[in-house]
């Protein structure tokens, strides 16, 4: 009898602070390499660890440092990272976000391929490394260390024009997001009676446009805003509707399918960069 070939092993890398499309593309992953290969992860979330391990992933959760910190959250991800290839024989690390991408170094180091998946332009020429070193650093880093990927992963073609004139055709690959299942499509509603649900689901960033969703319906008589999602700009959203009673936030949900089914309208105000967002899809 032939020997049976041992399972590739995988790593699968995010370390981002609140739950949102990358920690679904991640799950959305797992959900369909569990059958191929023997799957693990080093991430930060609660919410993400109890979902991968849902899914048979091998997870060590690091502590989520945050703020003034949050510098030794990456420096503790390095070790972690070095420790987990050598103790499980990690064959490829699969990365994700901008300030991960400083982990494709000691990867390569070690041998091992590095994947990182852009999930968005990294639209430098909107920042100045002067009056916005906290969103240029970050994407200026990645830019630069993705040239050291064994191969990216782009989840839209407006993603892959940002990584063409980096990489050579044969080191990067289209794959766009994608939502494991769809229902069956309705109608769609011609007529909105009062109170017309308004429903937005998002990361709840400055930059994901939400403050002008608020702007714009102050003034909307005969509607109702439903907010899904968490993030560091929830204090400040929640202070600018704070004397509105046609604004609820839900928080972070585990199944938003009763929101989709209620809502009117579903909006997405994001200031970009964005790839190929989930909640549209």
């Amino acid at each position: 009898m032939t020997p049976k070939k041992p399972r590739a092993r995988v790593l699968l890398l995010d370390l981002g602070a609140h739950y949102g499309g990358v920690e679904n593309y991640l799950v959305n992953l797992a959900s369909l390499l569990r059958n191929d290969v023997d799957l693990y992860a080093l991430c930060v979330l609660p919410e993400l660890e109890a979902r991968l391990r849902g899914r048979g992933v091998k997870v060590v959760r690091l502590p989520l440092f945050a703020g003034p910190l949050k510098p030794l959250r990456f420096l503790l991800a390095c070790a972690a990272l070095i420790w987990m290839i050598v103790r499980w024989r990690i064959d490829s690390v699969q990365l994700n976000g901008l300030l991960e991408s400083v982990l494709i170094l000691p990867t390569r180091m070690l041998g091992r391929a590095a994947l990182y998946t852009r999930h968005g332009p990294f639209e430098l020429e909107y920042y100045s490394p002067l009056r916005h070193p906290h969103k240029f650093l970050p994407r200026k880093i990645a830019q630069r260390s993705l040239r050291l990927a064994s191969h990216a992963v782009c989840v839209s073609e407006a993603v892959a024009e940002s990584v063409k004139p980096i990489l050579p055709p044969s080191r990067f690959t289209v794959i766009p997001n994608w939502v494991p299942q769809q229902d069956t499509l309705r109608p769609v509603r011609t007529e909105l009676v009062p109170a017309a649900e308004i429903l937005c689901l998002s990361r709840l960033e400055h930059y994901k446009g939400i403050h002008l969703l608020l702007e714009a319906t102050r003034s909307l008589p005969g509607v109702r805003l439903t907010i899904a999602g968490d993030g560091s700009f929830r204090k400040d959203l929640e202070a600018m509707a704070a004397h509105r009673t046609d604004v609820n936030f839900a928080g972070f949900l585990h199944d938003v399918t009763a929101l989709y089914e209620r809502a009117d309208i579903m909006v997405m105000p994001s200031m970009g960069p964005e790839g190929l967002p989930m909640t549209s899809l």
